[in-house]
């Protein structure tokens, strides 16, 4: 159940990459399960999330004391953002709920936690893209995300989302 003790709470040490990658491997080991491949294991390892993001970048959503996800905050991002020069956008990246709590409102619940701390910094846009896939799609759209646009970034179909956020 949702209360008022989750919370969003940024990386604090090393020790952190292995907590964000026992996630990361849960996650990605339910949804190969499930035939929905989306992260390869390199992507999904300490020094594979290491190569990608910096710790500073590196967030857990806390209920309790209890990590329920992981994601990555950034506050540029020219690699799946090229046209955007400006500092007024936080990029997120690799949101995993862990297992156990998927299908019980965190997801959503990240979000608000993700604009909530775009606020706290003054940025007018959340910016995410994901995989081309429909639940993944039908998440960000639930959540008043606007599509952006689909392309091929890397050899993968990309989707972009943004969201205006209202101070």
């Amino acid at each position: 159940m949702l209360s008022a003790e989750t919370k969003l709470k940024k990386a604090a040490s090393e020790g952190d990459w292995i907590t964000a990658s026992e996630v990361l491997i849960s996650v990605t080991d339910r949804l190969n399960q499930m035939g929905q491949h989306l992260w390869a294991p390199d992507q999904v390892s300490v020094s594979g999330s290491k190569s990608q993001y910096g710790l500073e970048e590196l967030h857990f959503v806390i209920l309790g004391d209890v990590v329920t996800e992981v994601v990555f905050i950034k506050e540029q991002d020219k690699f799946f953002w090229p046209e955007i020069d400006g500092n007024d956008s936080i990029f997120f990246h690799k949101l995993a709920l862990k297992p156990e709590f998927c299908g019980k409102g965190f997801g959503g619940k990240v979000l608000c936690l993700i604009e909530k701390y775009a606020k706290q910094n003054s940025k007018s846009w959340l910016r995410v893209d994901c995989d081309d896939c429909v639940k993944l799609r039908g998440f960000y759209e639930e959540y008043s995300f606007k599509l952006v646009d689909c392309r091929i970034i890397d050899g993968f179909n990309v989707v972009r989302y943004k969201l205006a956020i209202n101070s």
